[in-house]
């Protein structure tokens, strides 16, 4: 009977611990916001606590750290006190850090690349900034064989579900949105009363 390499991760051995726009505030996300600059601080924390690989994930609408641990069950408090740790004094209810390990975190990450976890649905900038965050990962050293596949797949995935589905027809934006919704409501006179009002002011 064949067994796999030791090296290779099964899939309960993935976590994210994070906080999106589903579950906190922006005044929660802006004080736990991970600059690019802090990424190396953050890999060394989170190899402190037992992820043996790490990708950091920070936008305006989540801060979530992904990675893969030997030890699941230690690992998880671990890395949620990192970030709850990130609030700089302030204080967060309990539900709004998630955390999830195994298949739940796998599914997860293929969400978030797809835009299905996104505040509009179909966006296309949350893909770039995944691929972001995994291009710094494998920079720092912290990527590792296991997470890169789960990431480059969540990455076709996502090219998939935009080639061969509808999601996106709708608004790829929040600001798209906040304009079909403008249109729906006034119809295009507002607008062309707008723009001449600029024009008249210029």
């Amino acid at each position: 009977m064949s067994h796999p390499p030791e090296n290779r991760a099964a899939p309960a051995d993935y976590v994210v611990v994070g906080a999106s726009h589903k579950t906190s505030s922006t005044a929660l996300r802006d004080r736990i916001f991970v600059e690019p600059a802090d990424e190396d601080g953050v890999f060394a924390a989170l190899r402190a606590c037992g992820l043996d690989q790490a990708v950091v994930v920070s936008t305006c609408d989540r801060v979530e750290f992904h990675g893969v641990a030997a030890d699941v069950g230690k690992a998880l408090p671990a890395v949620r006190s990192i970030l709850e740790a990130r609030q700089d004094g302030g204080t967060a209810a309990p539900e709004c850090v998630y955390e999830l390990c195994g298949e739940d975190a796998v599914r997860h990450v293929f969400a978030v690349a797809s835009s299905l976890e996104s505040a509009t649905i179909g966006e296309t900038e949350v893909l770039g900034q995944l691929k972001d965050a995994h291009a710094r990962a494998r920079v720092s050293g912290s990527l590792g064989p296991e997470l890169d596949s789960l990431f480059q797949r969540a990455f076709a995935a996502a090219k998939d579900v935009r080639t061969n589905t509808r999601i996106a027809e709708g608004p790829v934006s929040l600001a798209n949105a906040a304009l079909r919704a403008v249109r729906n409501l006034f119809g295009d006179c507002l607008l062309y009363t707008s723009d001449a009002a600029d024009e008249r002011s210029s």
